[in-house]
């Protein structure tokens, strides 16, 4: 989606006068932002629910690997020490009961890449969203400098040209011709 947002806005930069593209690009730009915010929200949910997911997830492993879990996160048992495999680490019930269960330990090894996902998703929305405002307060000066000069652009097109008469002429012909869809 944020691809073709961004193949939208090639014609809009190619043709600046045709501003259709402009706003179909921006009308994607909208749309791009509300697809993220939806993603990044759905596994932010997901995130909620992590621990039951990963209930389940450890209550389908066998013995063996529930072995290579507990020693890889130093750790008896999923919920308590009482349901834990026997194993180099987790010896009998006293050492068990001396050492944390795996839930916590486990769960969050599972949220860490989504927690990194969905974070990384909010920062492209915020980013989706900010990108076209940045270039507002220029727009809106641009507008204001054209309402106080009674809607003539040369008052706003006439105070950066420099050089020979001729050449002033022509660079306030390009300005007007430039931000003419401006002028109502």
């Amino acid at each position: 989606m944020i691809f073709i947002t961004f193949l939208a806005s090639v014609p809009a930069l190619i043709v600046p006068s045709n501003r259709l593209w402009l706003k179909i690009h921006g009308w994607l730009l909208v749309v791009s932002a509300i697809f993220t915010l939806v993603l990044g929200l759905d596994i932010w949910f997901d995130t909620l629910k992590n621990r039951a997911h990963m209930s389940v997830l450890w209550a389908q492993q066998t013995p063996h690997v529930q072995s290579l879990l507990q020693q890889h996160f130093n750790c008896c048992g999923f919920q308590n020490s009482t349901t834990f495999q026997k194993d180099a680490l987790c010896t009998g019930p006293l050492i068990a009961a001396t050492l944390p269960n795996c839930q916590g330990k486990f769960s969050s090894f599972g949220a860490s890449f989504l927690d990194l996902v969905f974070t990384a998703d909010f920062g492209i929305v915020g980013e989706q969203i900010h990108a076209p405002l940045r270039g507002l307060p220029y727009h809106l000066t641009l507008l204001i400098s054209f309402s106080s000069a009674g809607r003539d652009s040369s008052t706003l097109c006439s105070h950066g040209a420099q050089g020979p008469q001729g050449t002033r002429a022509l660079q306030a012909d390009r300005c007007k011709e430039r931000f003419r869809h401006l002028i109502v």
